[in-house]
């Protein structure tokens, strides 16, 4: 089982993967950064689609490397308070400038970047005060690579 981590602002998510992980402070992108306007989104109203034990928190948010964008390289994704900041993996061990991807309005106690089940795509899950899990998928790029997350929604099973 992954471990869950929370950061100062009480966000848990679980533990990064892969034993070569890039070094996020090495190597940076000469590309200048990226300008955009990330859209919010809330998980109220919305049924839970799984619940977290507390005991699976960390007080470690390493964030995540995942593929997000679905160009086959490796991104880098963090929430930072309520906001979900996204690096853009260029394949060759380094990454654009970090860009808020995404604000959540509610308290946002925990996430992870995870594969649904069934699914084989990353998405982003958000935890509430409760531990109650719910999904943003991701939904496509713009033209800038800049993953889009939809609405929160109960994964089908």
């Amino acid at each position: 089982m992954k471990k869950i981590l929370t950061g100062l602002a009480l966000i848990l998510a679980l533990g990064c993967s892969g034993e070569h992980s890039p070094d996020l402070n090495s190597n940076p992108s000469p590309e200048p950064a990226i300008q955009y306007n990330a859209p919010e989104f809330s998980y109220k109203g919305k049924k839970p689609i799984e619940k977290i034990d507390p005991k699976d928190i960390s007080q470690v948010n390493n964030g995540y490397f995942a593929d997000l964008d679905n160009d086959g390289k490796i991104d880098f994704a963090i929430m930072r308070g309520n906001a979900l900041s996204f690096r853009k993996g260029l394949g060759d061990g380094k990454f654009l400038e970090e860009v808020v991807v995404l604000n959540v309005k509610g308290e946002v106690r925990a996430y992870k970047i995870d594969t649904p089940k069934g699914e084989n795509k990353p998405g982003l899950f958000i935890y509430d005060q409760n531990c109650n899990g719910f999904l943003q998928r991701v939904l496509g790029v713009n033209d800038q690579g800049i993953p889009y997350f939809g609405e929160m929604e109960k994964i089908e099973e």
